[in-house]
């Protein structure tokens, strides 16, 4: 087994090198490589995936621990069973929930539930399923979704938390029914039973009065002036009158974990908060800020926890940190002791005497164990058993500062700048850029659009969308900068604009993937977002301007059964677009232009560029540009084979189109030499690229921007969030943008006020899908496919569907790659 004392050692030696990248355009490391101590994260953080270390094939969500060290772990498609002496074994789940995994006081079976309406009964001898019992729909929205599950001490009743419909369900086991559902706050999340009660987490709170509040999957929760849920709540379930008492607690309250009938705890995972409640009195007694260090900002994401055998220690897993924190509450205000270092994400934690067990939803990184695959998904969750006698806290705690960049190691930025640096790095310098655009496009992978760039570490085999396609894309990266070694942090929509307007992913969305029930956040869920908020909350709090273009708004053409073909005709002939704008943050409509469109595939981005453009020229005469300017192109997402929808290549040569006219609009402004544009995907979802999954494009277009470089130096979304901020003046959101490397590299200190030309569109920006009989071989079955992807929202198609079908659009006479055939 590795010590931690080893690691340490190892991971020195790689900072000491990620300190020397720092100065260099050509850095050694990549994503997902392995390096000394662990392996490098989308993220830019290390997961130090402590050995003995056994690897899950989907993303952990639960974790228990048998009496006799059997481990059962429920993954967002199954729930697996390891260890105790007994053979491996795998029951599928068609989609977990968030939370909700217990085990019989006699070990005998399983309550597992998923992300629907069931809740799964598995035999643990046989690893079968022996019963599901349904709970209705809720009232509003659909599927119950129960999560957190609570057996008597006899056995014979579960408690489940029902998250839609808002109750504490009381089910009788042996007769497989429900006997009430409990109204309690919303969003039940996980429920303990302590003596004659049951104490219920809940991630939002009921809304009252005149309180501001939003929709979250067809319930009213309080918000704030952002639009983030206020907190959540702590409800007390008398078991024999049913009655409810509930205390306001910080934002999303996870596990429940109660000591001795008297005291609960309860991690709040978006607020980094350790709570202490009085289960008699009913009343928050305790809350401990957690951090790695007093001036670390937030981040850490507890959202587990276990305790030792006296009690008197707990060991919280601490997601944003790769981490588990070690806390004293042996006296009457509970302690830090350290950090222990574990893998990416870790999402529950247990003790077994010996060890602390630890499941990490993504394991070491984006890479499978059976292949060269690099899709998105590529990835395994783990099982780390760690000894606690060898736990050393406090070079566990040093190695977690250097694995997060909390050292300021590897954020350092990049020297080389005197005076007025286009980067400050300083806190009295200031750039000469004024005004920041910000570009968010949709799913693609840095191979599949620039793998055919010669001069950038690029596989051609993979590209779809080469220079014909992309003439502006290619364009921006010869005359500006290639950035061949920059990630998105997440992997798809929901999580990617997170990423993106949120600078972090919340427990919610890490939570998730078994099946988006209660929402696919799109702007519209207060309960998934961070307890920093967004991007524009941060720059409007310090007194900068901001505008948006189409980010969190649904569109609605009128009439709406509009096609994309007709409202690109009106654009051709210049007549005036009209549509519904749908934005499901209060405070982000005063912002926005409620002219410029957002999601709608049949809404062609050169639409959004030319009313983008419009606005845009107003304001540079009236010199009202905002300092920060948002600006969503989603025509990249495409819609596969969907018959009379455009063929992939239209989608994205109509986006690539609207990209070049949006920064050659710009680059003939008033403000050109006060500007930088940063062109970001949101997620690298539908795709390969031979180095890793998260890969994708980004640009940095600025007469401040180096001309003609390659820039192999690793960046990420939250690095073009730290370096947007840095350019306004204002502050990091927290953890992940705090700690992640300035773009300096991207920069000159000289400006050059070369104008960009637009290139024009070399194929038909209207080419639309024959139906699929009018196809053949492989196209054809992928069109029928296509056909039936629901092309509403972002994302609610399936990626590995979508993929096949870009290749067969792509490619017509060419076999899907054997590499890549993986989970289809």
């Amino acid at each position: 087994m590795k010590t931690v004392k080893s690691i340490c050692l190892a991971i020195g030696l790689v900072f000491a090198t990620l300190g020397l990248i720092a100065a260099t355009l050509h850095p050694i490391v990549k994503v997902g490589d392995t390096v000394p101590g662990g392996t490098l994260l989308p993220t830019g953080q290390i997961a130090t995936d402590q050995e003995p270390t056994r690897l899950l094939k989907g993303r952990p969500v639960d974790l228990v621990v048998a009496s006799d060290g059997t481990q059962y772990v429920k993954l967002t498609d199954a729930i697996v069973r390891h260890g105790g002496g007994k053979p491996d074994a795998r029951v599928s789940l068609s989609g977990a929930s968030l939370h909700g995994l217990a085990l019989s006081a006699d070990g005998l079976s399983l309550y597992a539930t998923d992300a629907s309406n069931g809740l799964h009964i598995v035999a643990t001898a046989s690893m079968l399923e022996t019963g599901t019992i349904k709970f209705p729909n809720a009232k509003v929205g659909g599927s119950a979704y129960p999560c957190g599950v609570a057996l008597s001490a006899d056995g014979v009743t579960a408690w489940v938390c029902l998250s839609r419909s808002n109750t504490l369900a009381e089910v009788d086991l042996p007769t497989k029914t429900i006997v009430r559902q409990i109204p309690v706050e919303p969003a039940p999340y996980d429920v303990a039973v302590a003596g004659n009660q049951a104490v219920v987490s809940c991630w939002g709170r009921t809304a009252h009065g005149s309180m501001d509040s939003a929709d979250a999957s067809g319930t009213r929760v309080a918000v704030d002036s952002r639009g983030a849920a206020t907190g959540g709540a702590v409800c007390f379930v008398e078991l024999k009158t049913r009655k409810v008492e509930s205390v306001e607690v910080p934002r999303q309250p996870s596990q429940i974990l109660t000591l001795d009938n008297k005291t609960a705890y309860v991690p709040c995972a978006a607020d980094d908060r350790l709570i202490r409640l009085d289960l008699a009195a009913h009343k928050l007694t305790g809350n401990l800020t957690i951090r790695l260090r007093d001036t670390s900002r937030p981040g850490a994401a507890p959202n587990a926890l276990s305790t030792n055998a006296d009690h008197n220690q707990l060991y919280v897993a601490c997601g944003g940190l790769n981490a588990i924190a070690v806390i004293n509450v042996a006296g009457p205000s509970a302690k830090i002791n350290g950090f222990v270092p574990a893998g990416w994400y870790p999402i529950a934690v247990q003790t077994d005497g010996n060890s602390l067990i630890v499941a990490n939803a993504k394991g070491v990184g984006s890479r499978s164990d059976d292949g060269p695959k690099k899709g998105v998904y590529d990835f395994l969750g783990s099982i780390n058993q760690i000894n606690l006698p060898s736990i050393n806290i406090g070079q566990g705690t040093s190695l977690v500062a250097r694995n997060t960049r909390t050292d300021d190691t590897f954020a350092n930025p990049q020297p080389g700048f005197a005076g007025q640096a286009p980067i400050p790095t300083g806190p009295n310098e200031h750039s000469p850029i004024k005004h920041v655009f910000y570009i968010l496009k949709e799913n693609r992978t840095y191979d599949q659009v620039l793998g055919d760039m010669k001069q950038g570490n690029g596989d051609p085999s993979l590209v779809l969308y080469g220079r014909k396609i992309t003439p502006n894309h290619h364009a921006l990266a010869e005359e500006f900068v290639l950035l061949d070694n920059y990630y998105c942090n997440g992997v798809l929509s929901a999580d990617g604009h997170a990423w993106a307007m949120e600078g972090n992913a919340s427990s919610y969305f890490e939570r998730s993937f078994g099946g988006w029930t209660r929402s696919y956040p799109f702007g519209d869920d207060p309960i998934a977002v961070s307890g920093t908020g967004y991007l524009w909350n941060n720059v409007l709090a310090h007194g900068k301007t901001f505008r948006n273009y189409g980010e969190f708004d649904y569109s609605t053409p009128i009439p709406p059964e509009h096609s994309y073909t007709q409202i690109y005709r009106d654009y051709q002939v210049k007549k005036p677009f009209a549509f519904k704008s749908n934005i499901g943050v209060a405070s982000l409509r005063p912002y926005s232009n409620h002219s410029s469109p957002g999601w709608n595939l049949n809404i062609p981005d050169v639409v959004r560029a030319r009313e983008f453009i419009r606005d845009f020229q107003n304001r540079d005469r009236a010199g009202t540009v905002a300092d920060l300017s948002i600006i969503y192109l989603p025509q990249d997402h495409t819609s596969g084979l969907a018959t009379g929808s455009p063929k992939p290549q239209s989608h994205i040569a109509d986006n690539d189109l609207a990209l070049g006219q949006i920064i050659e609009a710009i680059s003939n402004s008033k403000v050109w030499g006060s500007s930088t544009i940063f062109v970001n995907e949101d997620d690298p979802q539908d795709g390969f690229d031979h180095v890793d999954g998260h890969r994708s494009p980004c640009f940095v277009v600025s007469p401040y921007a180096r001309r003609g470089a390659v820039i192999s130096e690793f960046y990420n979304q939250t690095s073009v969030l730290h370096t947007m901020e840095s350019i306004l003046g204002v502050p990091p959101m927290n953890l992940m943008d705090q700690n992640s490397p300035l773009m300096t590299a991207c920069f000159q200190n000289t400006p050059d006020l070369t104008r960009y030309v637009v290139k024009k569109n070399q194929v038909p920006l209207a080419a639309l899908n024959p139906k699929p009989v009018a196809l053949s071989g492989s196209q054809r079955h992928w069109a029928a496919i296509s056909n039936l992807m629901n092309l509403s929202r972002p994302d609610l198609v399936n990626d590995r569907e979508m993929n096949h079908a870009l290749w067969a659009a792509a490619h017509p006479h060419a076999t899907y790659p054997s590499r890549f055939r993986d989970g289809d």
